[in-house]
């Protein structure tokens, strides 16, 4: 309640200095149902964004895979109680993941967080914000494992890095802003199921764009479909962290396809983005 009052009154006096400002909230750490419930009945009628902060608490692999759905259902739930709460506001009410990183757990991240391990769950959570209509701001310092760009004031040893050397979250991102290679993830949400256990897949229009992530141990022979016209081609990009330093994203060829599928495999642990070269029509 004292949170939820300074936010309007701060709120009222920051939009009557500066009414082009974007003012959100509660940045709460981690998905804090009660707290952000609240903050929507108090502040509903003012916020311009909604804010939460994402860190699975799990140590093994397992358990961060199996906590990635949460992140979908976090935004979902979220939405649900905008709508709820602010029926008339909530179409222009965005979500914003204020912070997220695959882990905030010391020993977790000494473990994986120079691998190709965290490439995969990064994408994987930036998939799921982007797919749920939401934004986010991975959180990357300079100061260990939870960066963007290495830095080793709080790492044990470089592990082969340089100073300023782009981390696996960094690479992971790229696989959805292309990196100046290839073109970014499109402007618009287009619907993408997987039916294969531990494959997920995020799709795009504007450009056409389809990012694949294997987060299985081992390789995935995978057909593609996408609907339209008869005649499919794209470039295939790919993150796959063999050696002990991330690497950027590796073009791999074009795949063609007459029957408007393609078919190819997915290596253990990585990240494949396909770049339509053709319309995929719907």
């Amino acid at each position: 309640a004292t949170y939820d009052a300074r936010f309007n009154t701060l709120y009222d006096a920051m939009k009557k200095a500066e009414p082009q400002i974007k003012i959100g909230g509660p940045a709460t750490l981690g998905f804090d149902q009660p707290f952000l419930q609240q903050f929507l009945k108090d502040c509903g009628s003012r916020v311009d964004f909604v804010d939460f902060h994402f860190y699975p608490a799990h140590e093994d692999a397992a358990q961060l895979l199996a906590e990635l759905p949460a992140m979908s259902q976090d935004l979902t739930e979220l939405r649900a109680m905008i709508k709820a709460a602010v029926p008339g506001r909530a179409s222009s009410i965005p979500i914003h993941v204020g912070e997220w990183n695959f882990s905030a757990d010391p020993g977790t991240l000494a473990q994986y967080a120079f691998t190709g391990f965290a490439s995969v769950l990064d994408a994987d959570l930036l998939g799921r914000i982007l797919t749920s209509g939401a934004d986010s701001l991975a959180w990357g310092s300079k100061n260990g494992p939870m960066s963007l760009l290495y830095g080793d004031a709080a790492a044990a040893g470089n592990r082969g890095y340089k100073s300023d050397t782009p981390m696996p979250l960094y690479q992971a991102i790229g696989m959805f802003t292309g990196q100046g290679l290839f073109p970014r993830f499109g402007t618009a949400v287009v619907s993408a199921t997987s039916v294969i256990s531990g494959v997920d897949a995020f799709a795009s229009s504007g450009p056409d764009e389809i990012v694949i992530v294997n987060t299985n141990t081992s390789a995935e022979r995978v057909s593609v479909q996408a609907n339209g016209s008869s005649q499919h081609s794209a470039q295939i990009w790919r993150l796959h962290q063999t050696g002990s330093v991330a690497g950027p994203p590796v073009r791999m060829g074009t795949l063609t396809s007459a029957t408007g599928g393609f078919k190819l495999t997915l290596p253990a642990n990585s990240v494949t983005t396909l770049v339509m070269t053709t319309p995929a029509g719907n």
